[in-house]
């Protein structure tokens, strides 16, 4: 993890030629970061809020980075509660991927918030079950467990959430800061955030993004050498051309 020394924080990559090819664009830039803790057994700890600020602002490596997190959530008001699975993100994830929307917009700086932000997106397939396909469906609201989320935009038939393959599929597309309620405090120390999805900035290599955030992590052990306090055999892993999501349950019945 980030705030390891240099000699430890190292890269797990996945051949690419295993994957499906992304429809997104220039796919070949696109990773996940996880971090990983195998001294002790651990796979998968999270990143802290702060964290996620070091990786995006100040590693120099990347020109975009998004938090991604599915969870199942309840939508309800019709006749029957519906269970789907939902995923959490920043605003620019989708301008991250390169998607557009095939009815209205998808998330963007109009959606910042600290907590949860009000916009909420929906697949083709929710559009047609759930909606009928009507093209008025932009601005309605709709509610998850207790919460309101205004319907902000409808990705096309072609979307394919990037995901592991044992990921579900996903129907909704909530957005948030990760930084005030319902997320907890941010810690360096309160791992919460449990995948990073980045792009790579355009010319840098996956063996030059591992020696150059090396070099990043170690730099911040140095500075919050006080705060930090993960084993020695911490590490980070960067996949390129896969998006691999987390399921944390309960994330998105809360704002």
């Amino acid at each position: 993890m980030l705030g390891i020394g240099a000699n430890t924080a190292i890269f797990s990559i996945v051949n690419a030629a295993l994957l499906r090819p992304l429809p997104f664009s220039e796919p070949g830039e696109l990773v996940q970061l996880r971090a990983d803790l195998p001294g002790v057994g651990s796979r998968n700890i999270g990143f802290s809020y702060p964290e996620l600020a070091d990786i995006r602002d100040r590693s120099g490596i990347f020109q975009s980075v998004s938090v991604a997190w599915q969870s199942p959530g309840n939508l309800t008001g019709g006749d029957h509660p519906e269970r789907l699975d939902i995923l959490a993100v920043s605003p620019n994830y989708f301008a991250l991927l390169g998607s557009r929307a095939l009815l209205g917009r998808l998330f963007d700086s109009r959606d910042t918030a600290d907590g949860f932000a009000d916009a909420a997106a929906i697949s083709d397939n929710l559009w047609q079950t759930d909606f009928g396909r009507d093209r008025n469906v932009i601005g309605r609201r709709l509610r998850l467990d207790n919460d309101l989320y205004t319907i902000v935009g409808i990705l096309p038939p072609s979307f394919r959430n990037p995901a592991s393959a044992t990921a579900r599929t996903v129907d909704l597309w909530v957005t948030a800061g990760f930084r005030a309620l319902p997320f907890p405090a941010p810690e360096r120390s309160t791992r919460f955030l449990p995948a990073i999805v980045a792009r790579l900035k355009p010319g840098i290599t996956v063996e030059q993004a591992q020696t150059e955030l090396a070099i990043f992590a170690s730099s911040l052990k140095r500075e919050y050498a006080a705060t930090i306090r993960l084993a020695p055999t911490g590490r980070c892993r960067l996949h390129p051309s896969r998006i691999s999501l987390l399921e944390t349950p309960g994330l998105c019945c809360f704002r």
